[in-house]
């Protein structure tokens, strides 16, 4: 399995760095242009006193600078076309769900604002002209106009390049590979062993503050709002949809007499219109799993699916070694905080297995690149004795034999794979990798 932690950074504990909105970049660059296109016209009017450059007339330079402001700006709307041409040649690759995350990217926002700061410059240049068209040209805000001219040229072909090497196969599926680690680093954990106590029969529940999916539950805050001796339960998680009928979580007060402010509860789990792939793990996993089940429904791409298997089984063995653990809280006041519904290694590879099983029943290859997979990822649960992974992984073996003799595999070809998981899913045999057979 290829590693996946060469590239990551160091540090795991900071939460993903939100980007700059699209909107203050292109503030930022017409702020930025301005400054410069003055800074340019301040120039010449200083050379001006000193030196008379006569190249052409103000009514040649309008004219230039004018031109090449039109075409600035139908460069800026060709590379985005572009980039959606190239998205759309490579668009039977991948599912819809993973090309959205490529349409807008911070690369392409950038692309952007230094095309509208090119524009403001340009824009500042023409209308700082003179209104006497015989007088000279100013000769740095001409020689600036062409040289901005080049840049946004430069700038096409920097986009398209761009375009097409971050949307091949092996780009897309190394990037959402990283972007799995990454979310899995930011996960939030506790060392601090709190023992488990059952909710109060009488406690009261937390009902969500809106409907959409639950992108973060922010347990300082949760833990700000409890008052002492009181005990929460949470029932919810990242990733879940949820609606205002929806029980999130159940409080359990110390003393009858005690208040807690179930809103405060509720308003601690973070609730958006859509996921978030920058801090939920389970839909930065899917997104890569996209590109193999996309693969092998649609496009019958068997390689596609390989490639994308390999990074899925190393993002599912880095989840493994994790040790994912629910995360549960306590402090010196008898606050105690129960996570009920974690996100656990298990979990993921049983929505992994879900999603993949059934296409990779009816495709040899694929069943036995999934065996491989399997193999290695119950190697990794045996070496950190994670046993519901270990339980879960021989459970969706079993499972893809079923299908794969369901869906009328060939006889030879269901024999070999029923050979290969004796020889190899056995705590006796699980030395040696599933053999690869032709």
């Amino acid at each position: 399995m290829p590693s996946l932690r060469s590239s990551q950074h160091s540090s795991t504990a900071a939460a993903p760095r939100k980007d700059r909105s699209l909107f203050g970049l292109m503030a930022y660059a017409g702020v930025a242009g301005t400054a410069v296109g003055v800074a340019i016209l301040a120039a010449d009017a200083l050379i001006a006193n000193f030196l008379t450059v006569e190249v052409s007339n103000v009514e040649s330079a309008r004219t230039l600078i004018g031109s090449i402001l039109g075409g600035i700006i139908t460069v800026a709307v060709f590379s985005l076309w572009m980039r959606t041409v190239v998205v759309g040649l490579v668009s039977d690759q991948f599912s819809p769900r993973t090309m959205a995350a490529f349409l807008s990217d911070r690369f392409q926002h950038r692309l952007l604002s230094v095309m509208a700061g090119a524009i403001v410059i340009e824009a500042v240049l023409l209308l700082g002209l003179s209104e006497n068209p015989e007088d000279p040209a100013p000769p740095l805000a001409t020689l600036a106009a062409i040289a901005v001219a080049l840049l946004a040229v430069g700038g096409v072909l920097l986009a398209i390049r761009r375009a097409i090497k971050a949307l091949t196969l092996p780009e897309v599926v190394r990037e959402l590979t990283e972007k799995v680690i990454e979310v899995l680093d930011s996960q939030e954990r506790s060392d601090t062993q709190v023992e488990w106590q059952p909710p109060h029969e009488h406690g009261q529940t937390v009902y969500a503050a809106s409907t959409g999916w639950v992108r973060r539950v922010d347990t300082d805050a949760l833990m700000e709002a409890m008052p002492p001796g009181c005990v929460v339960h949470l029932h919810t998680r990242t990733g879940d949809f949820v609606t205002h009928r929806r029980a999130i979580a159940t409080v359990s007060l110390g003393r009858e007499s005690d208040r807690c402010e179930l809103e405060a509860i509720a308003n601690a789990i973070h609730i958006g219109r859509t996921r978030d792939a920058s801090i939920d793990l389970a839909l930065a996993l899917g997104q890569l799993v996209d590109v193999s089940s996309h693969a092998l429904n649609g496009g019958k791409d068997s390689a596609t699916a390989h490639e994308a298997l390999v990074h899925v089984g190393a993002a599912l063995e880095e989840i493994t070694a994790a040790r994912l653990r629910p995360v549960h809280r306590a402090d010196d006041e008898g606050r105690r905080l129960f996570d009920d519904k974690a996100w656990l290694a298990h979990d993921h590879v049983r929505l992994f297995a879900r999603r993949m099983r059934g296409a990779a029943a009816i495709e040899p290859l694929a069943a036995r690149n999934m065996l491989q997979l399997f193999w290695h990822l119950r190697k990794t649960a045996q070496e950190v004795a994670d046993a519901q992974v270990i339980a879960e992984v021989d459970h969706q073996v079993r499972v893809l034999l079923n299908l794969a003799e369901h869906h009328g595999m060939a006889e030879h070809e269901l024999e070999q794979l029923r050979e290969t998981v004796e020889e190899s899913f056995t705590d006796q045999a699980a030395q040696a990798p599933p053999p690869t057979r032709e």
